[in-house]
């Protein structure tokens, strides 16, 4: 674990409180398959945790945060589809990191259809760039295993934020808790553009990117990072006590 220890759910809590979620559809249509935080200037100031997320990957990987949004995984019946991500306006690269239950994100190589398994604990942290975005789709499927409400240790589901940025950005390892975050939008609705005819014409602008899957802008081993192993949650410490 990156961005918390494994039994702290502390930064769970703080997402799924100060975080609205919504239901979501791609501009052309195409539901999403559980509710969403569409980073934006509002969600931002809206959530301090949140912003202390983003900024922690942003230092830690040296990324410039592009875009960005916040899935919540409310049961094993929420899911993402198998989808590559859209990296233009600079972005090449996808950021994850996890909090709350453990689901499975699954990589799948475009021709050989061999499919990997990488397990998100709680303060897990993903990352690829965008050779791995060309040669493999990625998702996370349906869970449907049983899980006793009961012992779990925080409210049941998942939340996982996601930054896609510009790598190799050494101005903002140094200083991603002080540079100013000016998140894109996303190609994503909170509103279904099928049943608004006012929409019509955002449903239109990103046909191309939206006609078989969810499409958004080197899978790594659990506990891993494109920079090393994890070190269960210090450098997360250490930034939040920096005002990250």
């Amino acid at each position: 674990a990156l961005v918390a220890d494994p039994e702290d759910f502390a930064t769970y809590q703080a997402l799924l409180s100060e975080l609205e979620y919504k239901p979501t559809w791609m501009s052309g249509g195409l539901a999403l398959h559980r509710p969403m935080a569409l980073g934006s200037d509002t969600q931002l100031q809206q959530s301090p945790t949140y912003e202390r997320v983003v900024r922690f990957l942003a230092g830690y990987f040296g990324v410039e945060p592009i875009r960005s949004l916040v899935n919540h995984y409310r049961s094993g019946e929420d899911f993402t589809s198998f989808h590559s991500d859209q990296y233009f306006s600079g972005v090449n690269m996808t950021i994850g990191a996890s909090f709350g239950e453990e689901r499975a994100l699954v990589f799948e190589h475009r021709e050989t259809k061999e499919q990997f398994n990488f397990p998100q604990h709680n303060g897990d942290v993903f990352a690829f760039s965008d050779s791995v975005n060309r040669q493999f789709v990625h998702g996370v499927p349906r869970e449907r295993r049983a899980r006793s409400t009961s012992a779990c240790a925080h409210t049941p589901g998942r939340i996982s934020v996601i930054v896609w940025g510009r790598k190799d950005q050494e101005l903002w390892k140094s200083k991603a808790q002080t540079l100013p975050l000016a998140l894109q939008p996303l190609n994503v609705l909170e509103y279904d553009p099928s049943q608004d005819p006012d929409a019509e014409k955002d449903a239109t602008m990103n046909a191309d990117s939206t006609k078989q899957s969810e499409t958004f802008p080197k899978p790594l081993e659990p506990g891993r990072t494109l920079e090393g192993p994890a070190q269960r949650g210090r450098a997360w410490q250490r930034a939040s006590q920096r005002g990250y």
